[in-house]
This record gives structure tokens, sequence and C-alpha cells, in this order.
């Protein structure tokens, strides 16, 4: 006859809280959320745009006359012109494809178009490109580079809205005539200006850690 088992005894685990989840860094696919990223795309659709039209303007080149120092493609080199200019405290680069902005020590930020999400660098050197696919890696940015990228796209968003009271006065009632030139025109000519200093608020009220652009 064999000798009763000893009973088992339940070990108690000691109860702890469960693992908090851990929150996701911010991206740069964050900072423009819904109907503002559209109006966003829309408005520098329609900037790029008026940016060929003053180009291409009879009585002179507008970004010139500006201050926009103009780099051409190489020979044999497919691509657009870019156009530079030195804005307050950094530098302004444009093609037909996109806008570029950065300042020492923070970087820049490239927004494409018909794409109103910036994209950043931590280089501030415009780069030498005549193309999209010349311009190499640029990425969304992501835990303490949304700072600098807010401040950046405030800064650039502020530039061209400098650029646009000048036109104003420079060559008044030109963007009114672009504007009926073209057939899908987004924002008003004379409402120009408040839509870009509008978004120049927008990111440098953003800058606050944790604070996101509201849809």
């Amino acid at each position: 006859m064999t000798a009763p088992s000893a009973p088992r005894v339940r070990r108690r685990i000691p109860w702890s809280p469960p693992a908090q989840r851990r929150r996701a860094m911010p991206s740069g696919r964050h900072l423009i959320r819904g109907q503002q990223a559209k109006a966003g795309e829309a408005l520098l659709h329609q900037q790029l745009w008026c940016f060929g039209a003053d180009i291409r303007r009879c009585e002179g080149n507008l970004l010139l006359a500006y201050g926009f120092l103009r780099r051409r493609a190489s020979q044999g080199e497919v691509g657009s012109s870019a156009y530079l200019h030195a804005a307050a405290g950094g530098s302004l680069a444009l093609w037909g494809w996109g806008i570029w902005y950065g300042e020492p020590e923070a970087g820049s930020v490239f927004l494409r178009r018909y794409a109103f999400r910036p994209k950043w660098h931590p280089s501030p050197l415009c780069p030498d490109a005549h193309t999209p696919e010349r311009l190499g890696l640029w990425t969304a940015p992501r835990g303490s580079e949304t700072t600098q990228v807010r401040a950046l796209m405030a800064a650039l968003c502020e530039a061209v809205a400098d650029y646009e009271r000048w036109v104003e006065h420079y060559a008044p009632g030109w963007r009114r005539t672009v504007l009926r030139e073209w057939d899908t025109p987004r924002v008003a000519a004379e409402a120009t200006v408040a839509a870009w200093s509008a978004w120049a608020d927008r990111f440098r009220k953003s800058v606050a850690p944790g604070h996101f652009l509201k849809p």
C-alpha cells in the first residue's frame, strides 16, 4: 500500500499593476491631421502655381525682383530651376514640385507638392537638386525632432506670407489676375497672406511639447 501524496499547496503570486502602455512618440504624420492637411495641400498647390506665374510674368520675374537667386539645372540635366532666398534667420528654396526651408542648428524641412506633410533633415544646407528624386533621404520627424520641425514650419509659412505681402505692394492686382486664369483657386487673392500667416501661428503655438494641431 502506497503512502498518500502530500496535498498540493497553491502559491500565491503577488499582484502587480498591469504594465502601462508605452505612449508612441509623435511623428511627422501626426503634426497635421484631417481636414487641415487637405486645406494645407490645396494652399501649397495654389502657391506653387502662383510662383510659376510670377516667374512667367511679362513685366519681369517677380521672384528675381524680390531677391531670389535662380539656380538652373546643369546643361544636359533634366529638372526645374531652383529659386533660393535668404529669409529672416534662415533660407528658403522653391521648385515647381516643392518648397524647402532651413535654419542653422535646426536642420531643414521640405514640403512636396500635393502633400502638406513636412519631411525633416538634420542639415540646414539646401540640397543641390532639380528633381525630387535627387533630394536624398528625408524622414518624418520623431520625438524631440517634432519641436524643431514645428518651429521651422512656422518660419517657412511666415516667409511665404512676407513674400505675398510684398507682391501686394509691388504689383497691385497681380495675384488677383493670376488666380482668375486658374480654374481651381482654393484661397482668394486677398486672403493669401492671412492664410499663410494663420498656418505660421498654428505651428508657432504647437511648439509646446505634447501639443498637436487639431483637425
